[in-house]
């Protein structure tokens, strides 16, 4: 199963622990996620690049504008992307979920 993950709160929100226990859940079952990170989101990615792995099918995503926005670099392996990206997800994803 191929799920598509918006992260927009930042790390201090219990939402994000609730999108980490669905994440680690789902790649038990070795389902296939896409994460995108934008708005406050951004600052959450550190939360998300362990799961990088050979092993793990993660795509992590960080919205280009909003890193700018508040001058914080991409970390390796995550992609910078747009809201173009975001909505290939939504096209491609057999499940969407939206944690802010």
């Amino acid at each position: 199963m191929h799920i598509g993950v918006m992260i927009t709160a930042d790390s201090d929100f219990s939402s994000l622990a609730a999108a980490e226990r669905i994440v680690h859940s789902g790649l038990h079952k070795d389902w296939t996620f896409s994460i995108f990170f934008m708005e406050n989101g951004v600052y959450a990615i550190k939360q998300f690049t362990q799961l990088l792995t050979e092993n793990n099918h993660v795509t992590l995503i960080a919205c280009a504008h909003n890193c700018e926005e508040r001058e914080l670099p991409i970390e390796a392996g995550v992609k910078s992307g747009s809201q173009a990206d975001w909505a290939r997800i939504v096209e491609d994803a057999e499940r969407v979920m939206v944690f802010g």
